[in-house]
């Protein structure tokens, strides 16, 4: 899990670096992209197998509109991947989910919906205090995030905070747990790439060679 600031070019250069010493020496390998939600799964496969291009790509996944960073951070990394045979895989929730639960919370979730959330553990004390102290620091140290009036409340600012760790988790997760003697490099946010966040939700379900 390489933890990336999304518009540093020297983080993606080391992405770069790490894609390509790692994915030649890996019989199994795939990258994993925070950046693309997993109902677009098909759409990488469809890139990976050369049936669309890269601007096909970026607009069936909707990545200006759901990303927004320069695809071109990306592009060399992900032809590193391709260049060796790896797979793409898209690992994160839909904004769809994350927006309603952010403004409306996990209850407003219908049946349905609820049924495509993987197994949250929301009682994680450690990983609960570094987002605490993430967003003490956004507020300028106030910790005043939430609001008294309708605007989103900690608790679920947390909670999409978590849907997106365990989200990216499980779905890697998965596909190791289906190819035994694979390895997986995957791409997102620093603040997901800790021990308490993808890592230890990965350990959590039984991968252990993270």
């Amino acid at each position: 899990c390489i933890g990336e600031e999304h518009s540093n070019p020297i983080d993606h250069r080391i992405e770069l670096e790490v894609a390509t010493h790692l994915f030649p020496l890996w019989h199994s390998g795939a990258l994993g992209l925070e950046m693309i939600q997993r109902p677009f799964q098909g759409v990488l496969d469809d890139f990976a197998a050369g049936r669309i291009d890269a601007t096909a790509l970026q607009a069936r996944v909707g990545w200006e509109e759901r990303w927004g960073f320069d695809f071109g951070f990306y592009a060399p990394t992900i032809a590193a991947a391709l260049a060796a045979h790896a797979a793409l895989i898209a690992l994160d929730a839909p904004t769809e989910l994350t927006k309603q639960v952010a403004h409306r919370g996990l209850a407003s979730l219908s049946v349905d919906d609820r049924a495509h959330l993987p197994e949250l553990d929301l009682a994680n004390a450690q990983h609960r205090a570094w987002f605490d102290a993430l967003m003490a620091d956004m507020d300028g140290g106030s910790g005043a995030h939430g609001s008294a009036d309708g605007g989103p409340s900690a608790d679920d600012i947390y909670a999409v905070q978590v849907i997106w760790d365990e989200t990216m988790a499980d779905t890697a997760a998965k596909w190791l747990a289906a190819h035994p003697d694979g390895h997986m490099i995957i791409l997102a946010g620093s603040g997901h790439c800790h021990d308490t966040a993808i890592v230890g939700r990965m350990f959590r379900r039984g991968i252990t060679g993270v």
